[in-house]
């Protein structure tokens, strides 16, 4: 007895499998680009946070202490220049108690595509990014 057609099937059952791959490979690929998109946001705006010292102090002790208030309004105004930060949905600063260090942390949606309809997931993921910054003055 003759198989006929069965290469058709094979041949089309290995396009959709490559399809599938190939989905899913884009998917990956466009989760890790806005995963390295949202570690610049927070990288750039922990570094303006880093750059706001309290002068008062620097001048009268020569101690090199971040300023809370100043440090969130840099933070603030380096993800306000970024025209990727509108997909950011939290987004905060804390500073050190002691003023050494400063932390911003942010957070944006993701939407999976071929990922959400293989984990029958509607809704998307918080994908969450912190980043940790000292100031730090040349002498």
């Amino acid at each position: 007895m003759k198989e006929r057609g069965s290469v058709t099937f094979w041949g089309l059952g290995l396009t959709m499998m490559i399809l599938l791959l190939g989905l899913l490979a884009v998917d990956l690929w466009r989760i890790l680009g806005w995963r390295r998109e949202l570690t610049a946001l927070t990288d750039a705006a922990s570094v303006a946070a880093a750059a706001g010292i309290d002068e008062a102090v620097w001048r009268a002790e020569g101690n090199v202490v971040l300023d809370p208030v100043l440090a969130r309004e840099r933070a603030e105004f380096s993800l306000a220049a970024q025209p990727a930060a509108s997909d950011i949905v939290a987004f905060s600063v804390v500073v050190a108690v002691d003023g050494s260090e400063v932390v911003v942390t942010a957070s944006r949606l993701v939407e999976f595509g071929v990922l959400g309809l293989l984990s029958l997931q509607a809704e998307p993921e918080l994908m969450t990014v912190t980043a940790t910054a000292e100031p730090r003055v040349s002498p």
